[in-house]
């Protein structure tokens, strides 16, 4: 993932490395991980967990080709911008800060003629594996290797919506044009630098405790990717990359709060937990860790004690519902298209964002892994974490050491428990939107 991002991997490297251990994606093998059933004890929730990075892997193996396919259908100058030729990524990116019809009908030529016929036969692959494997489509995999349904999940964020619209109208709808999200309102109030983001980092290191050797930042700028962040934990715990552009501003801040949550997690991860604990497992668990550490940009005690302007918490809280309403409707099309293998306007951003005319959006957010139901599940656990956090040790959490030892002890089960079980551990019942809701509240 690294040296893709940097430029140093090859086209066919990772297809290599899943050839090279072909074996493992044969069909007596991936029958024989069909009957491995999920069981509370420590062996057999390892076998479960390598089972579902198993059963990931096969549909990589016979799918990459056409990931790399769609990538390149992404990143290759071919639509006709005012007579200079652009990527569809930066046709995307055009479109959001000034929509321009004739870019529109470029970029829809573009779509139906090249890349939809392919992302539709990519898609057919996932749906033909998924019923080879037993289910009816890729939806009900995803649902019997995570253990959650995610149409509960969709129906939690339903009625955060209906709860949020008001509050999404007046306040936060303002700030956002066609898929986007104006930022100048949040960069106005303060000064958002990377030597200011690493002294907060610091600054919490210091008062948390957290054993941060092994933590390195990589300072990369791409043009063609579509974010500028990410983490790679070579090593858990003991050697973790955080990758992020250097430039000025709320956004890059973000970011950087968000990928040192990540690599805050990782690296506190006990390092005699078996491989499949440290690896394989719910990914909301990260982002609920990530989450945690970013919401201290609405954090209103964090931002005072820090420096900054204190009105930046509800500006940047209003960011945090765009965001959330947007990944309702991504994963809303995605399940959708998942089902019925067909490309169409079906109005989910529209209803998130209410704007009109979002159908080019949607058409570029959909991913083969579903990566907005574990993004949504964090928000949930954050919630729920950042209420409890609060309650223990008071909005100033992040000022004491007892907090951070707190935290370590959740940041060492790694990935052993899943979004739920952590909930459970926390006190509460299974992942909902309560603690969400009263979140809102606290910062609409």
């Amino acid at each position: 993932m690294f040296k893709s991002f940097t430029g140093q991997g090859g086209r066919d490297e990772y297809k290599n490395v899943l050839n090279k251990y072909h074996y493992f994606f044969d069909e007596d093998f991936i029958n024989k991980l069909k009957n491995i059933s999920w069981k509370y004890d420590d062996s057999s929730r390892e076998n479960f967990y390598i089972r579902g990075y198993l059963i990931g892997q096969w549909y990589s193996y016979h799918t990459k080709d056409f990931l790399d396919d769609l990538t390149l259908l992404e990143i290759q100058p071919a639509i006709n911008n005012k007579g200079k030729l652009i990527s569809l990524r930066e046709a995307q990116k055009t479109n959001q800060i000034s929509f321009n019809n004739e870019l529109n009908r470029e970029i829809h030529k573009y779509l139906d003629e090249y890349y939809n016929p392919k992302a539709t036969e990519f898609y057919t692959i996932l749906n033909t594996l998924s019923i080879n494997l037993g289910f009816n489509d890729f939806i009900e995999v995803a649902d019997n290797l995570r253990r959650y349904k995610i149409d509960n999940l969709i129906s939690e964020y339903d009625r955060f919506l209906e709860y949020s619209d008001s509050f999404f109208t007046e306040e936060v709808l303002k700030n956002c044009s066609k898929g986007h999200f104006n930022l100048n309102s949040i960069d106005k109030l303060d000064s958002f630098t990377v030597e200011r983001t690493v002294s907060d980092m610091n600054f919490l290191i210091d008062r948390m405790k957290w054993s941060t050797k092994g933590i390195q930042v990589a300072w990369v700028n791409s043009r063609n990717k579509t974010g500028n962040s990410f983490c790679v934990p070579l090593k858990i715990p003991g050697e973790v990359t955080l990758v992020s552009d250097n430039k000025q501003g709320f956004q890059t801040q973000r970011h950087l709060y968000h990928e040192f949550g990540h690599g805050f997690h990782f690296n506190n991860v006990d390092e005699g937990l078996v491989y499949a604990f440290r690896r394989m497992g719910d990914h909301a668990v990260a982002e609920a860790f990530s989450a945690l550490n970013e919401s201290l940009l609405f954090n209103k005690h964090w931002l005072k004690s820090r420096g900054y302007n204190s009105d930046i918490a509800k500006e940047a809280y209003k960011y945090r519902v765009y965001l959330i309403r947007k990944y309702w409707a991504k994963l809303k099309t995605e399940v959708e298209f998942h089902r019925t293998l067909k490309f169409a306007d079906n109005g989910y951003y529209t209803r998130a964002l209410l704007e009109d005319d979002m159908s080019l959006y949607n058409l570029l957010t959909l991913d083969d892994e579903i990566s907005a139901a574990w993004q949504l599940r964090g928000w949930l656990l954050h919630a729920q974490l950042e209420e409890l956090i609060i309650r223990k040790y008071d909005e100033n959490w992040f000022e004491k050491e007892e907090t951070g030892s707190y935290i370590k002890q959740l940041f060492a089960y790694g990935y052993k428990y899943n979004a739920d079980e952590i909930s459970e551990l926390l006190g509460g019942d299974l992942l909902n939107n309560k603690a969400l809701m009263h979140q809102f509240n606290q910062h609409s």
